[in-house]
């Protein structure tokens, strides 16, 4: 694991945990050459308060969180895994489960294969 730290704010009624571009950047350089992939529409983040969830919490507080350097990929995007004990506590402050992503937990969406022509 590797640590690092972002700034929460929000964007799009979310709150994200924006996070080192540098971080995303080099794991996609590590991406096989051969895969055809989009880099994403917003800057590397990490959610912490999904739209829809009808939850607000204050952004502009600076959280260190821990990564992992395991790039893990399922059909339709590609991610780091992340821990970060603040940001569940954030979650649960406001009533809300651990992490919104029962699966994947928190984590870096570092790409994604949407809409890739053929």
């Amino acid at each position: 694991m590797f640590e690092s730290v972002g700034k929460l704010i929000y964007r799009e009624e979310s709150l994200v945990l924006e996070v080192d571009s540098e971080i995303g950047r080099y794991y996609r350089s590590l991406l096989p050459k051969s895969w055809r992939f989009n880099k994403g529409r917003w800057s590397d983040h990490i959610t912490v308060i999904r739209k829809g969830e009808g939850k607000e919490y204050l952004g502009g507080e600076e959280v260190e969180f821990l990564y992992s350097g395991e790039i893990k990929y399922d059909n339709e995007y590609v991610w780091l895994s992340c821990y970060c004990e603040r940001l569940s506590q954030i979650r649960i402050s406001v009533g809300l489960d651990l992490c919104f992503d029962k699966i994947k937990g928190f984590h870096i969406t570092i790409a994604n294969f949407k809409n890739l022509t053929k």
